[in-house]
């Protein structure tokens, strides 16, 4: 079957937990740019000045991801997604210094660095979060949807893990934060190394939060 993304008015909740890799209690998400940007430049990054982001911290840099198909395991089934339109996507979980820069306020139990994902938030203040960036007038933004997540998670790879097939903790370790080398510490976004399509922590650190509901499926894998 071909599953197309759903609309973006139907918003519930989604968590795309890794068991045993990410921290299941503290949710972060990504956001996807939904306008006409991707029309008007085919650049293939973008960055969001955000007002008064701290000179340490990391910018707003978003990716574009082009329109494809793949193909999605649930169960014993196989599932054929198509995305029919370009869209642009956080190179990094949304840090706990944009999160400040936006809101106002740092809601995060991890304070360490700037650069550390914010966490400690609800599927609603991450709503509240894109309502406000909004008004500021930047661009238009929203949740991404599940198919769009995991679809940039793969990156274009038919391997099991974005990495290769094998989950060998060496080299695990150079693609995510997870339970065997952070301690249940989040970590500074953008550390390990990305995926194809230049993605950081979209395995490990914590989880994503996403516009719309899907049964869940470890991200990584096809």
């Amino acid at each position: 079957c071909v599953w197309i993304i759903p609309r973006p008015d139907l918003w519930r909740y989604n968590s795309m937990m890794n068991p045993g890799s990410r921290l299941r209690s503290l949710p972060i998400f990504f956001l996807a740019l939904v306008s006409s940007t991707v029309i008007r430049t085919h650049a293939d990054t973008i960055q969001i000045d955000l007002p008064k982001l701290a000179p340490s911290a990391l910018p707003l840099s978003m990716f574009r991801v082009p329109a494809g198909s793949f193909t999605m395991i649930r169960g014993t089934e196989k599932i054929h997604i198509t995305l029919t339109h370009d869209f642009y996507l956080s190179q990094y979980e949304i840090t706990q210094a944009q999160w400040e820069t936006v809101m106002g306020f740092n809601p995060c139990r991890f304070v360490d660095d700037p650069n550390h994902p914010v966490e400690m938030v609800s599927w609603y203040d991450c709503l509240e979060f894109v309502e406000r960036i909004n008004q500021i007038g930047l661009d238009k933004f929203r949740l991404s949807t599940v198919a769009e997540w995991i679809y940039a998670a793969q990156a274009g790879t038919e391997t099991t893990y974005y990495w290769g097939n094998r989950e060998d903790f060496a080299t695990k370790d150079q693609y995510e934060w997870w339970q065997g080398n952070h301690n249940y510490f989040t970590c500074p976004v953008g550390l390990k190394l990305s995926n194809p399509w230049g993605f950081f922590d979209m395995g490990g650190n914590v989880g994503e939060l996403c516009i719309d509901h899907f049964p869940y499926i470890p991200p990584i894998r096809n």
